[in-house]
């Protein structure tokens, strides 16, 4: 099976997208370890294990979307780093909602 490299870039997207639904400090660990992975991946040479990469990254990614529904249902306050008004935020709730929707 062979993975082009627009569905790993794609992945890679969502996945930092995704994470910014979390709070601060989920955010920055999954963004961090994200951005890591994806670096191995990029000098991996054994076809297996890039294959293996990807598959642990889709994984990843839906146990993030999980994560970030059932972080949504409960109240949180903003940390003094996030700020008072995070507009990205609720962009990216609103691009999940219509994605999932469709």
């Amino acid at each position: 099976m062979s993975v082009s490299k627009q569905h790993v870039v794609r992945l890679y997207r969502n996945i930092l997208k995704t994470s910014k639904l979390f709070p601060y400090t989920y955010r920055e660990y999954t963004i961090r370890r994200t951005r890591d992975k994806f670096k191995e991946l990029k000098v991996e040479s054994d076809p297996a294990k890039f294959e293996q990469g990807i598959k642990d990254s889709e994984k990843l990614l839906e146990i993030i979307q999980r994560q970030s529904i059932i972080n949504g249902m409960y109240n949180k306050r903003n940390l003094v780093v996030e700020g008072i008004d995070d507009t990205a935020e609720g962009e990216v709730k609103k691009s999940f909602e219509n994605a999932s929707q469709s």
